[in-house]
C-alpha cells in the first residue's frame, strides 16, 4: 500500500514539471508572437490535468476501479422462495406440512357448476380441462376442491377418531391421520388451488381411481391446461402424503410441463428451481469479479 502511495505521489510530481514546463513553453512562445489569451490558458491546464488523471489512475488496481463502479456486494446468491406475496409466484406456492398457509391466507374464489369453489385466478382453466374431458365422452366430477381451514380442522378430527376406535391413543392417532387427512392449514385445498376429481361411475378416493378413463386422460393431459398430479405414485417420502391419482393441483402451464414430463413431484421441482437460481447467480457474480 505505502508503495504504491510512494508511486501515484512521484507519478504526479513528474506530471506537474512537465505539465508546468508545456504551460511556460506555450506562454513564452505566444507573448513573443501574440498576447495569449485566457481561454488558450484554460485549455492547456484542463488537457495536462487530463494527462495526469489518466496517469494516476494507472496506478490503481482493476478491482478497486470495480469496487468504486459498483454497489453491488458479492454475499450468498438469492433462493427462490415461492410466496402467496409474490404476483408472479402465487401458481407455485408449496404448502405441507412443513410450509403451512398463514392464518391470513384468504384467496378469492368463484364457483363452479356444482357449487364448489376454486382460486378465481385459475378456475377458467379447471373448466376448460373439465370441458374438453367431457368433449371426448368422458365425466369427470370435481367432488373437492377449495376448503375452509374451519372445515379442514372437521375431516382432521373425524380421522383421528376413526384411528382412535381402531385402539390408538390421541397422539398416534393424530400422526395415522395425517398420512389421510392434511393437518388444517396444510392441506392445498385450504389454498384453493387444488381438486379432486373424479370419474362419474366411480366417486371413491382410493387408488382404483388411477384407472378410471377420466383419471387416466386428465393424468395424460392435465398439463396443457397448468395443472399437476399433486401426489404421484412412490413420492410419499418427499411429500408426506400417498399416492392420490385424483388430486389435482394448477401451477401454471410451463411448470406443469416440465413437472409431468420430468416426473418431479412439486417439492422436487421447487428444489431444483432454486438450485439452478443459485447456480446462475454464482456464475453472475464471478464474472463481475473477473
Amino acid at each position: 500500500m505505502l508503495k504504491r502511495l510512494i508511486c501515484t505521489l512521484m507519478t504526479f510530481v513528474l506530471a506537474l514539471l512537465w505539465g508546468g514546463n508545456l504551460v511556460f513553453e506555450a506562454y513564452a512562445t505566444d507573448v513573443r508572437t501574440e498576447l495569449i489569451s485566457r481561454k488558450t490558458i484554460t485549455d492547456k491546464i484542463c488537457l495536462i490535468s487530463e494527462q495526469i488523471r489518466l496517469l494516476i489512475s494507472d496506478q490503481i488496481p482493476l478491482k478497486e476501479k470495480l469496487s468504486e463502479q459498483t454497489t453491488m456486494k458479492i454475499s450468498e446468491p438469492p433462493k427462490f422462495i415461492p410466496s402467496i406475496n409474490n404476483n408472479e409466484d402465487w401458481m407455485l406456492t408449496l404448502v405441507n406440512y412443513n410450509n403451512p398457509l398463514p392464518d391470513t391466507y384468504k384467496p378469492v374464489l368463484k364457483s363452479l357448476s356444482n357449487g364448489l369453489q376454486f382460486d378465481a385466478r385459475a378456475i377458467d382453466q379447471l373448466i376448460l380441462m373439465l370441458s374438453d374431458a367431457r368433449a371426448q365422452g368422458l365425466s369427470p366430477v370435481v367432488c373437492s376442491a377449495y376448503r375452509s381451514v374451519e372445515y379442514q380442522q372437521k375431516l382432521f378430527n373425524n380421522q383421528v377418531k376413526k384411528q382412535m376406535a381402531k385402539g390408538l391413543d390421541r397422539q398416534q392417532a393424530e400422526l395415522e391421520a395425517q398420512k389421510v387427512v392434511a393437518y388444517p392449514g396444510t392441506s392445498e385445498h385450504n389454498l384453493g388451488l387444488a381438486a379432486d376429481i373424479v370419474s362419474l361411475s366411480y366417486q371413491h378416493l382410493d387408488q382404483a381411481q388411477a384407472n378410471t378413463a377420466e383419471v387416466k386422460w386428465l393424468t395424460r393431459h392435465c398439463s396443457e391446461y397448468g395443472f399437476i398430479l399433486r401426489y404421484p405414485e412412490g413420492k410419499r417420502n418427499i411429500t408426506g402424503v400417498i399416492y392420490e391419482p385424483w388430486h389435482f393441483r394448477y401451477v401454471g402451464i410451463d411448470a406443469a410441463k416440465e413437472i409431468m414430463e420430468s416426473g418431479q413431484c412439486l417439492e422436487e421441482y421447487l428444489e431444483f428451481k432454486e438450485s439452478a437460481l443459485a447456480k446462475t447467480s454464482s456464475t453472475t457474480a464471478a464474472k463481475v469479479i473477473r
